[in-house]
């Protein structure tokens, strides 16, 4: 067979070689067989991998062009410049911009201002006086081909299996050279034992750490766990196309539009707006400084920021730094009663839960949108629960999601 010409042996052992290992195959597939090889001895078996290659006619499928953009770049958070950052946020140069920005909007004829535009240059604003200061996440290239070590894999592992592999080589061409044969299995036998206490000595380490943190500091407890946690994922869901990821996501929640059915609905709806309208001081009044300064504070850290790459730790430290523009921008955003669409956008990460990793229906999507966007909307829905509370709009039955219930 092309590949296997001299016949190589499958099964190497300490006492000798042998051929028992074969691969079976109907006899009107001969012709399609294109290549047959067996591989040099290894460390993980005293059986090679047998290798052949058949020619089998595939489905064409047609292909579908689709703009795949990269994932946006986070900063790296760092407490030690706190001060540093807040001085280039209220700096004259970043004033100035904020500055010119809202002078463009005031000139401008209300109904021909862009939310859109307003938004996108203010993240635009904040992202460049953070770029100042903090660094920028690398953009990890995933190589499918490359496979990464383990962290208790150092050098010494690395050479003893690459002398390993060269014994292989050798002993695959020698087979009847009992010198050869007793260093190959000789070390064999050394590499497996480094390979047992490296690991070892890794895991204890992280038991040692997870004793000493799990009192004392929980973030940094969580981040050795996650170190021990094998995801059998890992990199699989890179094997699905963008155009499956596409389309599943795309039809997961939909549905038949009923019209009528939902009219009683609708209805319901339009009488609440009319009631609503005569009381708006909580829902419309303008947003104050203070109500930003103060529901800053519940923003929580270390979330994951969207295309804006604005994360909660800027914003907090932007909203001391630059009030009066949050106050601008969010009364602006109030009184054209438009949302803006970047943070109407976000990217899905997908999560394995279980299963075929192969299936998207497998995974849990888990949608990243702005942050500043979550900080209006937390304003937005703060006074709609002061709202509806003190109008006790809210059967006294309700008790989900309530404050004091």
């Amino acid at each position: 067979t092309k590949g296997d010409l001299t016949g190589q042996f499958t099964c190497n052992t300490y006492n000798g070689s042998s051929v028992v290992d074969y691969a079976i195959v109907a006899q009107e597939l001969f012709p399609l067989i294109n290549s047959f090889t067996v591989d040099y001895p290894t460390e993980f078996s005293h059986h090679s991998c047998l290798n052949f290659v058949m020619r089998i006619k595939t489905p064409k499928y047609p292909n579908v062009n689709m703009e795949v953009l990269n994932k946006p770049i986070s900063f790296v958070w760092d407490e030690t410049k706190k001060q540093d950052l807040y001085d280039v946020m209220s700096s004259e140069d970043t004033v100035n911009k904020l500055e010119s920005l809202f002078c463009e909007q005031n000139d401008a004829d209300s109904s021909l201002v862009d939310i859109d535009v307003i938004v996108n240059n203010f993240s635009e604003i904040l992202c460049e006086s953070s770029l100042k200061i903090l660094k920028r996440k690398k953009q990890i290239n995933k190589n499918k081909n490359k496979k990464q070590r383990q962290k208790w894999y150092d050098e010494n592992c690395h050479t003893l299996k690459k002398n390993l592999r060269n014994l292989g080589k050798l002993l695959t061409k020698y087979p009847n050279d009992p010198f050869l044969r007793h260093n190959f299995f000789a070390k064999r036998k050394e590499y497996k034992k480094l390979i047992k206490k490296m690991k070892r000595k890794f895991h204890n380490s992280l038991l040692e750490k997870i004793q000493n943190l799990s009192d004392r500091n929980p973030n940094e407890f969580w981040k050795v766990v996650n170190t021990i946690k094998t995801n059998k994922s890992s990199g699989t869901c890179n094997e699905i196309s963008p155009t499956e990821w596409f389309d599943y996501f795309e039809n997961l929640n939909r549905f038949n539009d009923h019209g009528d059915k939902n009219s009683h609905e609708v209805q319901i709806v339009k009488d609440y707006n009319i009631w609503a309208a005569t009381k708006n001081e909580t829902l419309n009044k303008p947003i104050s400084s203070v109500e930003i300064y103060n529901l800053s504070k519940k923003l929580k850290n270390k979330k994951a920021s969207s295309v804006d790459s604005l994360s909660n730790e800027i914003i907090k430290l932007a909203v001391k730094a630059l009030p009066l523009y949050f106050v601008k921008i969010f009364n602006t955003i109030l009184s054209k009663g438009v949302f803006p669409s970047a943070w109407a956008n976000g990217y899905i990460v997908p999560i394995y839960k279980s299963g075929n990793t192969f299936d998207p229906g497998n995974y849990r999507g888990i949608c990243i949108s702005s942050c500043l966007g979550k900080f209006f909307t937390l304003i937005m829905n703060t006074r709609l629960n002061e709202f509806l509370e003190e109008n006790n709009v809210i059967n006294k039955c309700q008790i989900g999601f309530r404050k004091h219930h």
